[in-house]
């Protein structure tokens, strides 16, 4: 056997051996997708933040310091309505897995999927008639005067005609698209939305746990004890940690529970960033929290010395 007989060899062991390799991971990705579904399909849980009415639903980027995209967020609720409003109890109705994130379906799923209706109202139109056709043929070549300034004010009539009805038939097409338009936004908040976990590498088993997806959705979701147990030891695997000496601050407090612990703040200003964010100053001690709140839950936040 030649060099390059043994080169090809070599390499067939290789695709063969990577191969093998994929068809072994297959089923325990598989049977990670169906723990998942089992774990959390069909149980209810409770929204602590407005959920767009879209399949675009809200992104979620666990291991990186600000999970959501605020301003995004506020673009799909501004542009799709709500779908679910904090508070609300709703149904976890499919788990599944994706390539780089976890799609996290509540009530449906969200409005747009391949199924779902087009607002698109076709607008008809009247094309001239034969008549008006005719009357510009025979126009060009009369000669007499008088005919054809009556053939002239027949055409004028009929083009005339043919406008308002295509007038009519613009504003009708345009009525019933506002119709449509109010029907799909009704269909859309009714047709839940989802949670999108997502990562910059292609998701692994470790992310494919049931204590994986509690803890990257806690800041947005509620789970109640009764139905998923407690786990306080839910981490998100490589997730950025919080500094030392948070005093017990995590994203996703509310204003109420941050006020009570570091007392009232020493300023407080607002921003309109399509949604309001507020940005406030705690002191407690020789400590300085800045932080930032959207509809009263905390994101994000720093803490420094005096």
């Amino acid at each position: 056997m030649n060099c390059q007989d043994r080169f090809r060899t070599h390499q067939k062991r290789i695709l063969l051996s990577a191969a093998l390799l994929v068809i072994a991971a297959m089923p325990l990705f598989g049977q990670n997708e169906d723990l998942l579904k089992n774990y959390f399909e069909g149980k209810r849980v409770e929204l602590k933040i407005d959920m767009p009415a879209t399949e675009k639903g809200v992104d979620v980027y666990p291991r990186r310091q600000l999970p959501v995209n605020y301003e995004e967020y506020g673009k799909r609720l501004k542009e799709f309505g709500t779908a679910i409003y904090i508070g609300d109890m709703i149904m976890i109705t499919k788990v599944r897995t994706k390539g780089k994130h976890i799609e996290f379906q509540l009530g449906g799923g969200g409005y747009g999927t391949f199924w779902d209706e087009s607002s698109d109202v076709s607008v008809p139109y009247e094309d001239k008639s034969q008549r008006e056709k005719d009357l510009e043929k025979q126009i060009k070549k009369e000669t007499d005067s008088a005919k054809k300034k009556d053939m002239q004010d027949e055409l004028d009539d009929l083009r005339d005609e043919r406008e308002r009805e295509n007038r009519r038939l613009r504003a009708d097409a345009e009525q019933r698209s506002i119709q449509k338009e109010q029907q799909i936004r009704d269909k859309a908040t009714a047709a839940g939305s989802r949670f999108n976990i997502r990562h910059d590498e292609k998701i692994t088993g470790r992310e494919m746990t049931p204590e994986y997806i509690l803890a990257a959705l806690a800041e947005f979701v509620y789970f109640p004890p009764e139905t998923f147990g407690d786990n306080p030891s839910a981490t998100v695997a490589d997730a950025p940690e919080a500094p030392s000496g948070t005093g017990g601050l995590q994203k996703g407090m509310l204003w109420d529970d941050i006020a009570a612990q570091f007392g009232m703040p020493k300023s407080v200003n607002e921003v309109q960033e399509t949604m309001t964010v507020t940005k406030a100053k705690f002191e407690k001690g020789d400590q300085i929290i800045t932080a930032k709140f959207v509809n009263g839950v905390l994101v994000q936040y720093s803490i420094s010395s005096k």
